[in-house]
């Protein structure tokens, strides 16, 4: 049987109110446990003024991660022309050179779940790595803003390495075909080196690909690269590419075992624009 005893309460602010607790083994070894010490209203003043509290730590944070964010733009804005070759770092669109029409064409282009990726073709003075460095450009900025949007960052790892922003990275086609042939013939510490880049690259959260095409033939090669573009695809990361043919014809080099699923990567994930 359940026994109750009536307390009366002297609260802070003067005012004495009854409460009612039961008696059981707790309440005999700790016999304030549970007892309020404020009063009714004191109480609910005091639940006020934390919720206060709360609130203006949500400010406090909010703000601080949007002067973050504006640090890490202004940061990587200055950075940017170091991460793309000095031709690509800055371009003038009403120059009369500049393919209007084709930055036209794909300049509100973002990725979708269905097509992360974007794929550029022309040829030679389409200014289609020039467009697609533009883009980039964007796409990282974008990128970078919607990561401090979030309470936390959504980091990947890779290779023993964590990372709390996105991070981007530009190459040219053929550096991945040295990277594979690295692996196989070269010395160790260009091994190691090969296999750290092309790790790199795999995971990196937005890559562009200049000029896929020019590229070495041979198995080895050929192997890597698709590990490299098969993984991109399975996990939807951002990809941008150039490159002077389509799929179906710059995945011949790739030997007969991988040109049809290589080609078919590209295919199924790219909005592909054509200059």
């Amino acid at each position: 049987m359940n026994i109750s005893k009536t307390i009366e309460i002297k609260c802070a602010c003067g005012t004495s109110f009854i409460h009612e607790r039961e008696q059981n083994e707790i309440s005999d070894i700790f016999p304030n446990f549970g007892v309020p010490d404020k009063c009714p209203s004191c109480e609910a003043s005091a639940n006020l003024e934390m919720l206060r509290k709360l609130e203006e730590r949500k400010i406090e944070a909010a703000k601080a991660r949007e002067e973050r964010k504006t640090g890490a733009l202004a940061k990587m804005r200055l950075e940017w022309p170091a991460n793309v070759p000095k031709i690509y770092s800055g371009t003038d669109i009403a120059h009369k050179s500049f393919n209007a029409a084709g930055w036209h064409r794909v300049s509100k282009w973002e990725p979708s779940e269905d097509h992360p990726w974007l794929g550029l073709i022309g040829t030679v003075g389409s200014c289609k790595s020039r467009i697609a460095v533009m883009l980039a450009e964007r796409e990282h900025e974008r990128q970078l803003a919607s990561s401090f949007d979030a309470d936390e960052p959504n980091p990947r790892s890779y290779y023993g390495k964590e990372k709390s922003r996105p991070e981007f990275y530009f190459t040219q086609a053929y550096r991945i075909s040295e990277a594979a042939e690295n692996i196989k013939i070269g010395s160790f510490d260009r091994k190691d080196r090969a296999r750290d880049f092309l790790q790199y690259i795999a995971n990196v959260d937005l890559l562009l690909i200049d000029d896929i095409g020019k590229m070495k033939s041979g198995e080895h090669i050929a192997a890597e690269w698709f590990a490299l573009i098969d993984y991109r695809h399975s996990e939807k990361l951002t990809t941008i590419w150039t490159a002077n043919n389509e799929p179906d014809e710059f995945a011949k080099i790739m030997g007969p075992q991988f040109a049809d699923p290589f080609a078919g990567r590209f295919n199924s994930s790219s909005k592909i624009a054509k200059f």
